[in-house]
């Protein structure tokens, strides 16, 4: 099951054909980020200069973007 998570997020999120489960997990999984919580609002504060940033936060987006299963 984890594999198939990791291969739809690749293909949904990122919108790249094949993406390996290492390089999910080592560019995006095991990012040291603090989640906090201030007016009812979460928030995800990630790393200055982060080199995959844009990526992720695109990826984010499109995997927001899809619509709810009815």
């Amino acid at each position: 099951m984890a594999h198939n998570l990791a291969r739809w997020t690749g293909r949904l999120g990122l919108g790249e054909q094949l993406v390996t489960t290492k390089t999910l997990r080592r560019r995006f999984l095991s990012l040291a980020g603090r989640l906090t919580h201030k007016a009812r609002r979460l928030t995800l504060h990630l790393p200055q200069g982060w080199p995959w940033q844009n990526q992720f936060n695109s990826a984010l987006a499109g995997l927001r973007a899809l619509p709810l299963p009815s």
